[in-house]
Order: structure tokens, then sequence, then C-alpha cells
């Protein structure tokens, strides 16, 4: 067995090549579907139940909140609200906020942080748990964050990509 003859010559690149990658921005469907488990920020008995929203924007960006719940009087509110979260750059984290309206203040009663491989790009259906939710609070909050309808194109176009070749490889006989 002999090893293949060995080319001497080097490849020298003439000039540094950079490649520039433009991400762009999507907008990504997302429904907040409620909340379990949240402290009752208005005092307990004497007041009843939380006038609950929630608020999301994109991690570092608090002054944009891109959703916003109608607010609900409950400890564990249902919203089923969805909407377009417009111009989501892949790769951001999306913070969730949830509050109890008051007359004077908004009492904090949590936020999820979720990170973009959590949800993208194949979406995400199910429970975060909230932080600084009060102690010994376990409180979640139910999201469905929709697959990006930009990489599902992708996806369907590299199916049907690998579906055609299939098909020629059999119409050969596996001759191409």
């Amino acid at each position: 067995r002999r090893d293949p003859p060995q080319d001497s010559r080097k490849f020298e690149p003439k000039e540094e090549v950079a490649v520039k990658v433009e991400i762009l921005p999507e907008d990504l469907t997302v429904t907040i579907v409620g909340a379990r488990g949240l402290r009752c920020a208005d005092g307990g008995l004497l007041f009843g139940e939380n006038d609950c929203y929630c608020r999301c924007n994109v991690k570092g960006n608090e002054e944009q909140i891109f959703i916003q719940t109608p607010m609900i009087t409950s400890n564990s509110p249902v919203w089923n609200y969805t909407a377009e979260l417009i111009d989501y750059y892949p790769g951001q984290a999306l913070e969730f906020k949830l509050y109890d309206d008051d007359v004077v203040v908004a009492d904090f009663l949590g936020r999820a942080t979720v990170s973009a491989d959590l949800f993208y790009p194949k979406g995400f259906d199910g429970e975060v748990q909230l932080e600084d939710a009060g102690p010994g609070i376990e409180a979640y909050l139910s999201l469905v964050i929709k697959e990006s309808k930009i990489a599902a194109k992708r996806h369907e176009e590299a199916n049907k990509a690998k579906s055609l070749a299939a098909s020629k490889l059999q119409a050969t006989g596996g001759n191409v």
C-alpha cells in the first residue's frame, strides 16, 4: 500500500475575505396563556384577588413593551392573549413580567426570562417558573411561542429538496 503523493505547494490566499452574515428581523407569534401560583399582593383575605397583567419585552430593552395582556382579576389568571412580536432578531431572549394593578403603584409579581434557544426556531409550548415571585412562592407562566415562520419555510424547502433528490435517485435506479 502506498501513500498518495504529497503536493508540496501551499495555498496562500492573496487577500483576506470577510463574509458578513446579515441577521434579518422576523415576527414571532406569542401567546401568553396564563399564570398560576401567584402570591396575593392585595392584602390577602381583606382585598381578595390580584388585578393581573403581563408585559413582554426583549431582554435588555425594557422601555419598549412589545406585548401587554389585558388585566384580569384572579390569582391564577388565564389570558390566552396572542400577539405578534414585530422585528424580533433571532438570538434575543424574551422577558415576561407580571404585575398586580393598584391605584397608586403596580405590585411586581414575578418575572420569567426565556432564552432564545428554548423557543427559536422550533417554538415553545409550556410553563416557565417565575423568578422573584416572593418568599416561598412557586409561580409559573404558561406560554406558547410559535415556530419561526422563516425557519419553518427553510425547513419546508429543505424537505422538498430532499424529496426531489430521492425521486431522482429512484427514477435513475441510483445512478445520477
